[in-house]
């Protein structure tokens, strides 16, 4: 339960933000846990938000 409850704390933070300031702090600390992800995890991250279609696309950005 501790991780939902992380969840909602980040989620209300990021609620009073602008919507622009929030994208710009979520890229900052993306790009700070991607070094210390597994590839899997990076690529699941990024299928989230571009869908099963980019599939063929993304295993190579990741390695950038």
């Amino acid at each position: 339960m501790e991780n939902i409850s992380n969840m909602h704390a980040i989620e209300k933070i990021i609620d009073k933000l602008e919507p622009d300031e929030a994208m710009a702090i979520l890229t900052l600390v993306v790009k700070k846990l991607f070094p210390y992800v597994s590839e899997k995890t990076r690529l699941d991250f990024l299928y989230a938000f571009t869908g099963e279609a980019h599939q063929e696309t993304l295993p190579g950005l990741v390695h950038r």
